[in-house]
């Protein structure tokens, strides 16, 4: 099993907060998204985001 962060922003809005993406791999299977929370270290969202940005998890799967 393979952990991995991945750090991008959310554009759903005109906040484009920072997003802090962690994954998954297990043997022979897609990447599976585990947690989204917001980047402490974005200059703008400072850690912070809204629903929207919690509910790509579910959007995804």
């Amino acid at each position: 099993m393979t952990r991995t962060e991945h750090y991008r922003a959310c554009h759903l809005c005109e906040a484009i907060c920072g997003l802090v993406i962690e994954t998954v791999v297990e043997a022979d299977s897609a990447p599976r998204i585990t947690s989204i929370k917001g980047d402490p270290l974005d200059t703008f969202s400072r850690g912070h985001i809204c629903p929207k940005a919690v509910a790509l998890q579910g959007i995804h799967h």
